[in-house]
C-alpha cells in the first residue's frame, strides 16, 4: 500500500525525513492543530478544577472527606506545574537524541492519558499524586516537541507560511483552554469529579488519535543521537544560552505570577461577588478571561496597536515582551489592591430586629448551599469579622451590630442566623478606624460600655435577634481588628 503527501509516494513503513519542495501548507498541519486544541483542552480543563477538587472533594482511603487546606493545595499545584515544566527538558533530550519528535509525542501522550484516568477514577490522595505525576511527565515531555514538530514540516519554498500556521496553532491553544476553563468547573459542580476529570481525559485520548492519524502526512526528522547533546553544550550553544539568561529571569518571574491563576487567585475569587452579566460564575471560571482576552488581543495588537506604535518606535520582539511585562505589573498591583480590600474590609452598621429565630444558610457559587456558620466564623479563607452590639438605651430600643465586611461574598446575604450554642465575644473597633465618617463613629462608640470594654450578649438574647442585611454568628477577639 502506498501513502502520499502532496503527490509524493511514500511506502507504508517509511516516512518523509525532510520537507518536500512545495509552496503551500503541508498536509500534516491540520492534524497538529487539532491535536493541540484537544490536548490543551485536556490540560487546562484538568488544571482549572484542581484547587477546588483538592480543597472540597478529595477523599481518604476510609471513604471520609480528606481535603487539603488552601495553602497545601496551592503548594501542591505549584509543585505539579513546576514538575511539568521541568520535565520538558527530559522530553527535549528524549526527542532530539533518542526517539524523534513523533514517537516521543505518541509515547508520552499515552502516559498523559493514563494520568487522566488515574485522577478520574481514584478520588484519594494516592490517585491524585499518581495522576498528576503521569500528567506532568506526559504534558511536560511533549511540550518542547509539538511546536518544533510544526517547524519541521516546512521547507524553503513554504517557510513564509510558518507565521500564519503558528497563529492558528496559538489560536487553537487558547480556544481549547477557554472552552475547558468554562466547562469543567460546571461539570465538577453538576456531575462530580469523575465526569469533570473524565472529559479532559477523553479529549486527550482524542488528541492522541488525531496525531496518530496524521503520521503518514508528517515529516519525521530522525533523532540526532548524542550529537544534539554535544551541540547544545558546545561553546556556541552555551554562549547562546547565557545571552538569554536576562530574558529567562523575567520570564520566570512572569510565570511565577501568572500561575497563581490556578491557585491563589481562585482562593481570592471565592471571597468575591462573582455575579456578572446575570450569571453566577464559579471561582475556577475566572481563568477563562486569559485565553478569551488572548483570542481578542491577537488581532487587536497585530493589526491596530503594534502598527500604531510602530509609527513612533520600531516594535521589536523584545519591546513587545517588555510592553507585556509592564501590563503584567499593573495587573499584579491591581490584584494586590483587591486583596487588601477583601482583607481590610469596611465597617457597616445594621439595626437588629427581634423576631422568631431563623436557621438560614447562605448560597454560594461553589456549592448549592454552604452553612452560614462556615462562612462567617472568622476563620474561613482568612475572612475576619468584628462586631459590636449597642446595649439597650432610651435613644435606641433595638441593638446595632457593626460588622467589618471582609468577605465580599457576604454583602449580598439577605440574613444569617446567629448560633445560639456558642458564647460570643464582641469587641471595640481598632484605633485606625478613626478615619471613618463621624456618623458611623458615633454609632460605634455608643456600642461600648466603656473604654476597652466588651459588650456581651447571652445565647438566649442572640437567639431572638436577626439582621435585616448581614449578621455575625460568633466573633472571637483573636480574629478581630
Amino acid at each position: 500500500m502506498v501513502a502520499q503527501q502532496e503527490g509524493l509516494p511514500l511506502m507504508a513503513h517509511k516516512y518523509l525525513e525532510s520537507p518536500p519542495a512545495i509552496d503551500h501548507l503541508p498536509g500534516g498541519i491540520p492534524y497538529i492543530v487539532g491535536n493541540e486544541l484537544a490536548e490543551r483542552f485536556s490540560f487546562y480543563g484538568m488544571k482549572t478544577i484542581l484547587f477546588v477538587f483538592m480543597t472540597q472533594h478529595l477523599m481518604g482511603r476510609n471513604g471520609l472527606v480528606d481535603v487539603m487546606s488552601a495553602n497545601e493545595a496551592q503548594a501542591s499545584i505549584h509543585w505539579f506545574t513546576g514538575a511539568a515544566y521541568g520535565l520538558s527538558i527530559l522530553g527535549a533530550v528524549l526527542s532530539d537524541a533518542v526517539l524523534g519528535k513523533y514517537r516521543t509525542i505518541i509515547a508520552l501522550s499515552l502516559v498523559y492519558c493514563l494520568g487522566h484516568l488515574a485522577i478520574a477514577v481514584d478520588e484519594t490522595r494516592i490517585g491524585l499524586v499518581l495522576g498528576l505525576g503521569l500528567i506532568a511527565l506526559g504534558a511536560g515531555g511533549i511540550k518542547p516537541c509539538v511546536s518544533a514538530h510544526v517547524g519541521d514540516q516546512f521547507g524553503v519554498k513554504n517557510q513564509h507560511l510558518l507565521s500564519r500556521v503558528f497563529q492558528w496553532f496559538y489560536f487553537s491553544i487558547n480556544l481549547g483552554a477557554f472552552v475547558a476553563t468554562l466547562l469543567t468547573p460546571w461539570l465538577l459542580a453538576r456531575f462530580g469529579h469523575r465526569t469533570a476529570f473524565g472529559v479532559p481525559g477523553v479529549l486527550m485520548l482524542l488528541a492522541t488519535i488525531v496525531f496518530w492519524l496524521g503520521r503518514h502526512r508528517f515529516v519525521h526528522v530522525p533523532p540526532a543521537g548524542m550529537r544534539s547533546v554535544r551541540e547544545a553544550f558546545s561553546p556556541a550553544g552555551v554562549r547562546a544560552i547565557v545571552s538569554l539568561v536576562p530574558i529567562y529571569i523575567c520570564v520566570a518571574l512572569f510565570w511565577a505570577l501568572f500561575d497563581q491563576s490556578g491557585s491563589s487567585w481562585i482562593a481570592q475569587a471565592r471571597r468575591m461577588d462573582l455575579r456578572w452579566a446575570g450569571v453566577s460564575w464559579y471561582p475556577s471560571q475566572i481563568q477563562a478571561a486569559n485565553p478569551l482576552l488572548i483570542l481578542v488581543f491577537i488581532p487587536l495588537f497585530s493589526y491596530v496597536i503594534y502598527p500604531l506604535l510602530g509609527r513612533v518606535v520600531q516594535m521589536t520582539p523584545l519591546r513587545k515582551i517588555g510592553l507585556g511585562f509592564a501590563v503584567c505589573i499593573v495587573a499584579g498591583l491591581t490584584l494586590t489592591w483587591v486583596e487588601n480590600r477583601i482583607v481590610g474590609g469596611e465597617l457597616v452598621a445594621f439595626k437588629l430586629k427581634p423576631d422568631d429565630a431563623q436557621t438560614l444558610v447562605a448560597p454560594t457559587v461553589d456549592e448549592d448551599y454552604w452553612q452560614a456558620e462556615n462562612l462567617l466564623d472568622g476563620r474561613t479563607d482568612g475572612a475576619g469579622w468584628a462586631a459590636e452590639f449597642q446595649p439597650q438605651s432610651p435613644e435606641a430600643s433595638l441593638p446595632t451590630v457593626v460588622v467589618r465586611l471582609r468577605d465580599r461574598k457576604a454583602w449580598r446575604i439577605s440574613s444569617v442566623a446567629v448560633n445560639p450554642f456558642t458564647q460570643p465575644q464582641y469587641f471595640r473597633t481598632a484605633p485606625q478606624d478613626a478615619s471613618w465618617p463621624s456618623s458611623w463613629l458615633e454609632r460605634v462608640r455608643a456600642a461600648a460600655l466603656g473604654t476597652g470594654s466588651k459588650v456581651r450578649l447571652s445565647p438566649e438574647e442572640l437567639q431572638s435577634c436577626w439582621a435585616s442585611e448581614v449578621e455575625v454568628l460568633v466573633a472571637d477577639a483573636r480574629y478581630g481588628p
